[in-house]
């Protein structure tokens, strides 16, 4: 994936602004937008090759792990309304750490040893990734179902942390994905369908031939040897 950024002084001086308006990185944590954050962070490093953007990128991993971390897993956000953990948001938290992990290996550990953790309570093997779950991961969270696309982003971001270290975790995606047991049934939170764009975008990375993010899913599944479907959310039964 090309890191580039197309122009700096831009990114640099809404960055600024942010940091003045205490919006980000120094307003409340929240694991999506500090996600694409620490993209942001490291592309900058890749570009400049200044090292306050590795150590800002460090600082807010730390950061993340003493607000948002859990003893399982990742809370959604610092504000009291931000419960739950959802495996789209720990999806795209652990490819930025595998970002950061081309740098500081240790990161990419991390993110795998993660992964590795909240895969077995999102992940039911014969039915699909459960979209929110309780913030102890002990059970879905009351009134959400299945997501349209976690399959897809937990397939897409396991792969690129490592083939060998999550092979079984893997394996289950790619199979909720063939079987199409995901996405089959009528959708719980029809207004949510920003959130499924918003999941599709995070995985493009992963196939940097297409032309629009959109398309995604129909490519992956094309690739792999699937029917291009119409992804939905399924309710927990």
């Amino acid at each position: 994936m090309s890191a580039s950024l197309h122009d700096i002084d831009y990114v640099l001086k809404k960055l600024h602004w942010m940091r003045q308006q205490h919006v980000w990185p120094n307003g409340l944590r929240y694991l999506w937008t500090d996600a694409f954050g620490l993209v942001l962070l490291i592309s900058l490093y890749r570009d400049l090759s200044e090292q306050k953007y590795i150590d800002d990128a460090e600082k807010l991993v730390r950061d993340i792990n003493r607000v948002l971390g859990r003893p399982r897993g990742i809370r959604i956000g610092e504000s009291p309304d931000r419960d739950g953990q959802y495996f789209h948001y720990l999806a795209m938290w652990l490819f930025a750490l595998a970002r950061l992990g081309e740098h500081i290996p240790q990161y990419r550990s991390r993110a795998i040893a993660v992964a590795r953790d909240v895969h077995r309570a999102f992940v039911d093997p014969r039915r699909g990734v459960i979209w929110k779950m309780k913030e102890d991961l002990t059970g879905p969270y009351p009134g959400f179902g299945y997501g349209a696309l976690d399959a897809f982003n937990g397939y897409v971001v396991y792969r690129i942390l490592g083939e060998q270290a999550l092979a079984s975790e893997i394996t289950e995606m790619r199979e909720l994905i063939r079987s199409r047991t995901s996405w089959r049934a009528p959708p719980i939170f029809p207004e949510r369908s920003c959130e499924r764009c918003k999941q599709a975008s995070t995985a493009c990375p992963f196939k940097g031939q297409m032309d629009r993010c959109r398309a995604f899913p129909q490519a992956l599944s094309l690739e792999m040897g699937l029917s291009p479907s119409t992804h939905r959310t399924r309710r927990i039964r």
